[in-house]
Protein backbone atom coordinates (compact mmCIF):
# COMPACT_ATOMS: atom_id res chain seq x y z
CA UNK A 1 0.00 0.00 0.00
CA UNK A 2 3.36 2.42 -0.26
CA UNK A 3 1.74 4.10 -3.59
CA UNK A 4 -1.94 4.96 -2.35
CA UNK A 5 -2.49 8.19 -3.03
CA UNK A 6 -3.07 11.03 -0.81
CA UNK A 7 -7.21 10.88 0.83
CA UNK A 8 -7.99 14.49 -0.73
CA UNK A 9 -5.95 14.00 -4.35
CA UNK A 10 -7.64 13.74 -7.21
CA UNK A 11 -5.85 10.35 -7.96
CA UNK A 12 -7.56 8.80 -4.76
CA UNK A 13 -10.49 7.90 -6.63
CA UNK A 14 -8.97 5.82 -9.10
CA UNK A 15 -6.99 4.51 -7.04
CA UNK A 16 -10.41 3.36 -4.67
CA UNK A 17 -11.60 1.60 -8.09
CA UNK A 18 -8.79 -0.08 -9.02
CA UNK A 19 -8.87 -2.20 -6.15
CA UNK A 20 -12.12 -4.26 -7.06
CA UNK A 21 -11.91 -7.35 -8.48
CA UNK A 22 -13.46 -8.44 -11.80
CA UNK A 23 -16.28 -10.15 -9.34
CA UNK A 24 -17.00 -7.17 -7.06
CA UNK A 25 -17.30 -4.87 -10.62
CA UNK A 26 -21.14 -4.78 -12.35
CA UNK A 27 -20.85 -2.56 -15.62
CA UNK A 28 -18.34 -0.35 -13.40
CA UNK A 29 -20.08 -0.14 -10.11
CA UNK A 30 -18.99 -1.93 -7.36
CA UNK A 31 -21.20 -4.39 -5.73
CA UNK A 32 -21.58 -3.65 -2.06
CA UNK A 33 -19.94 -6.60 -0.73
CA UNK A 34 -17.19 -5.06 -2.63
CA UNK A 35 -17.33 -1.61 -1.55
CA UNK A 36 -17.32 -3.82 2.16
CA UNK A 37 -14.03 -5.39 1.51
CA UNK A 38 -12.07 -2.19 0.07
CA UNK A 39 -13.63 -0.11 2.87
CA UNK A 40 -12.01 -2.17 5.42
CA UNK A 41 -9.00 -2.60 2.94
CA UNK A 42 -7.84 1.48 2.68
CA UNK A 43 -9.45 2.99 5.95
CA UNK A 44 -9.79 -0.03 8.54
CA UNK A 45 -12.03 -2.42 10.20
CA UNK A 46 -16.08 -1.07 9.93
CA UNK A 47 -16.20 -2.05 14.02
CA UNK A 48 -20.24 -1.13 13.92
CA UNK A 49 -23.15 -0.69 12.15
CA UNK A 50 -26.34 0.55 12.84
CA UNK A 51 -30.07 0.69 10.59
CA UNK A 52 -32.50 2.80 11.48
CA UNK A 53 -35.82 2.39 9.98
CA UNK A 54 -37.14 5.97 9.39
CA UNK A 55 -40.33 5.12 7.57
CA UNK A 56 -41.76 1.31 7.45
CA UNK A 57 -43.47 0.50 4.40
CA UNK A 58 -47.51 1.05 4.57
CA UNK A 59 -50.37 1.13 2.46
CA UNK A 60 -51.11 5.07 3.75
CA UNK A 61 -47.32 6.06 2.21
CA UNK A 62 -47.64 3.43 -0.85
CA UNK A 63 -45.23 1.23 0.42
CA UNK A 64 -42.12 3.36 0.58
CA UNK A 65 -39.61 2.24 2.89
CA UNK A 66 -37.17 5.20 4.35
CA UNK A 67 -33.84 4.19 6.09
CA UNK A 68 -30.82 5.18 7.90
CA UNK A 69 -27.62 3.28 8.19
CA UNK A 70 -24.33 4.19 9.53
CA UNK A 71 -21.01 2.74 10.04
CA UNK A 72 -18.10 3.76 12.42
CA UNK A 73 -14.76 2.83 10.80
CA UNK A 74 -11.67 2.06 13.32
CA UNK A 75 -8.84 3.57 11.34
CA UNK A 76 -6.03 1.58 10.17
CA UNK A 77 -7.37 -0.65 12.62
CA UNK A 78 -5.96 1.31 15.31
CA UNK A 79 -7.79 1.53 18.90
CA UNK A 80 -5.58 4.54 19.51
CA UNK A 81 -7.07 6.57 16.94
CA UNK A 82 -10.63 8.46 17.00
CA UNK A 83 -13.60 6.24 15.31
CA UNK A 84 -14.52 7.51 11.78
CA UNK A 85 -18.53 7.30 11.61
CA UNK A 86 -20.56 7.94 8.29
CA UNK A 87 -24.64 7.89 7.67
CA UNK A 88 -26.71 8.10 4.61
CA UNK A 89 -30.35 7.08 3.53
CA UNK A 90 -32.02 5.67 1.03
CA UNK A 91 -35.34 5.09 0.20
CA UNK A 92 -37.32 2.25 -1.79
CA UNK A 93 -41.00 1.82 -3.27
CA UNK A 94 -42.63 0.66 -5.92
CA UNK A 95 -42.35 4.17 -8.17
CA UNK A 96 -38.30 4.04 -7.45
CA UNK A 97 -37.24 0.22 -8.06
CA UNK A 98 -37.91 -2.45 -10.29
CA UNK A 99 -40.97 -4.65 -9.77
CA UNK A 100 -38.66 -7.94 -9.20
CA UNK A 101 -37.33 -5.78 -6.06
CA UNK A 102 -39.71 -3.19 -4.76
CA UNK A 103 -41.92 -6.04 -3.17
CA UNK A 104 -38.84 -6.00 -0.85
CA UNK A 105 -38.93 -2.43 0.20
CA UNK A 106 -36.90 -2.76 3.35
CA UNK A 107 -34.05 -4.60 2.35
CA UNK A 108 -33.74 -3.05 -0.75
CA UNK A 109 -33.56 0.31 1.18
CA UNK A 110 -31.03 -1.09 3.42
CA UNK A 111 -28.82 -2.45 0.64
CA UNK A 112 -28.94 1.21 -0.86
CA UNK A 113 -28.44 3.13 2.29
CA UNK A 114 -24.84 0.92 2.79
CA UNK A 115 -23.80 1.11 -0.44
CA UNK A 116 -23.97 4.98 -0.30
CA UNK A 117 -22.34 5.09 2.60
CA UNK A 118 -19.80 2.86 2.17
CA UNK A 119 -19.29 5.10 -0.93
CA UNK A 120 -19.22 8.23 1.22
CA UNK A 121 -17.06 6.76 3.61
CA UNK A 122 -14.47 5.59 0.37
CA UNK A 123 -15.18 9.10 -1.06
CA UNK A 124 -15.84 7.46 -4.77
CA UNK A 125 -17.20 9.89 -7.25
CA UNK A 126 -19.54 8.84 -10.38
CA UNK A 127 -20.24 5.78 -9.48
CA UNK A 128 -23.16 4.23 -7.61
CA UNK A 129 -23.89 0.39 -5.90
CA UNK A 130 -24.02 -1.75 -8.58
CA UNK A 131 -27.19 -3.38 -6.29
CA UNK A 132 -28.61 0.56 -7.20
CA UNK A 133 -28.04 0.54 -10.65
CA UNK A 134 -30.07 -2.94 -11.09
CA UNK A 135 -32.72 -1.82 -8.64
CA UNK A 136 -33.41 1.41 -10.28
CA UNK A 137 -36.08 1.66 -13.28
CA UNK A 138 -34.20 3.54 -15.92
CA UNK A 139 -37.58 5.54 -16.48
CA UNK A 140 -39.32 8.18 -15.03
CA UNK A 141 -43.28 8.67 -14.98
CA UNK A 142 -44.61 9.43 -18.45
CA UNK A 143 -45.24 12.69 -19.60
CA UNK A 144 -48.74 12.04 -20.35
CA UNK A 145 -49.12 10.77 -16.94
CA UNK A 146 -50.12 7.18 -17.99
CA UNK A 147 -48.65 4.29 -16.18
CA UNK A 148 -44.83 3.14 -16.33
CA UNK A 149 -43.27 0.19 -17.89
CA UNK A 150 -42.22 -0.52 -14.25
CA UNK A 151 -45.63 -0.22 -12.83
CA UNK A 152 -46.79 -2.34 -15.66
CA UNK A 153 -44.26 -5.68 -14.83
CA UNK A 154 -45.21 -5.04 -11.24
CA UNK A 155 -49.03 -5.33 -11.65
CA UNK A 156 -48.40 -8.32 -13.47
CA UNK A 157 -45.98 -9.83 -11.45
CA UNK A 158 -48.04 -9.29 -8.04
CA UNK A 159 -51.08 -10.54 -9.60
CA UNK A 160 -49.41 -13.97 -10.94
CA UNK A 161 -47.92 -14.42 -7.74
CA UNK A 162 -51.39 -13.91 -6.05
CA UNK A 163 -53.34 -16.11 -8.47
CA UNK A 164 -55.50 -12.74 -9.37
CA UNK A 165 -57.29 -12.46 -12.86
CA UNK A 166 -55.99 -9.08 -13.75
CA UNK A 167 -59.16 -7.94 -16.20
CA UNK A 168 -61.16 -9.09 -13.30
CA UNK A 169 -59.83 -7.16 -10.94
CA UNK A 170 -59.09 -3.67 -12.67
CA UNK A 171 -62.36 -3.85 -14.35
CA UNK A 172 -63.75 -3.09 -10.73
CA UNK A 173 -61.42 0.03 -10.03
CA UNK A 174 -63.46 3.01 -9.38
CA UNK A 175 -61.18 5.79 -10.02
CA UNK A 176 -60.79 4.81 -13.84
CA UNK A 177 -61.73 2.81 -16.62
CA UNK A 178 -59.59 -0.62 -17.63
CA UNK A 179 -59.73 -0.63 -20.91
CA UNK A 180 -58.12 -3.89 -21.52
CA UNK A 181 -54.62 -2.25 -22.05
CA UNK A 182 -52.32 -1.82 -18.68
CA UNK A 183 -50.45 1.39 -21.15
CA UNK A 184 -54.16 3.56 -20.54
CA UNK A 185 -53.44 3.21 -16.75
CA UNK A 186 -53.36 6.95 -15.22
CA UNK A 187 -50.13 6.74 -13.58
CA UNK A 188 -51.20 7.80 -10.09
CA UNK A 189 -53.98 4.98 -10.86
CA UNK A 190 -51.50 2.60 -11.21
CA UNK A 191 -49.67 3.68 -8.50
CA UNK A 192 -52.77 3.20 -5.95
CA UNK A 193 -53.21 -0.14 -7.67
CA UNK A 194 -49.49 -1.62 -6.74
CA UNK A 195 -50.50 -0.43 -3.01
CA UNK A 196 -53.46 -2.42 -2.99
CA UNK A 197 -51.56 -5.40 -4.75
CA UNK A 198 -49.14 -5.08 -2.33
CA UNK A 199 -51.40 -4.84 0.99
CA UNK A 200 -53.28 -7.72 -0.93
CA UNK A 201 -50.59 -10.35 -1.44
CA UNK A 202 -49.38 -9.41 2.87
CA UNK A 203 -53.04 -11.02 3.45
CA UNK A 204 -53.76 -12.97 0.66
CA UNK A 205 -57.26 -13.94 2.89
CA UNK A 206 -58.10 -10.28 2.04
CA UNK A 207 -57.89 -11.20 -1.76
CA UNK A 208 -62.03 -11.62 -3.30
CA UNK A 209 -62.83 -15.13 -4.94
CA UNK A 210 -64.51 -13.13 -7.96
CA UNK A 211 -60.62 -11.81 -8.41
CA UNK A 212 -59.59 -15.64 -8.75
CA UNK A 213 -57.69 -16.80 -11.66
CA UNK A 214 -54.71 -15.38 -13.31
CA UNK A 215 -54.90 -15.95 -16.95
CA UNK A 216 -51.27 -16.08 -18.78
CA UNK A 217 -52.25 -15.09 -21.45
CA UNK A 218 -55.08 -12.68 -20.46
CA UNK A 219 -53.94 -10.20 -23.33
CA UNK A 220 -55.21 -11.95 -26.43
Amino acid sequence: MSDKPSFNSPEWNDYVLSLFTNEELVDGNPTVDGLRRVTELVLGKINKTHVDIVQCPTMSNGYCCVLKYRIDILPDNDPEQDILSYEAAADCSASNCDARFAVFATAVAETRAEGRVLRKALRLRKVIAAEEAVAVPHEDALSDGKITQTQIKFIEVLCQRNDINITKYLSAAKDFKFTGRLEDIPYKSAVTVIAHLSEMQRNNASISPKFKGFEQDWRK
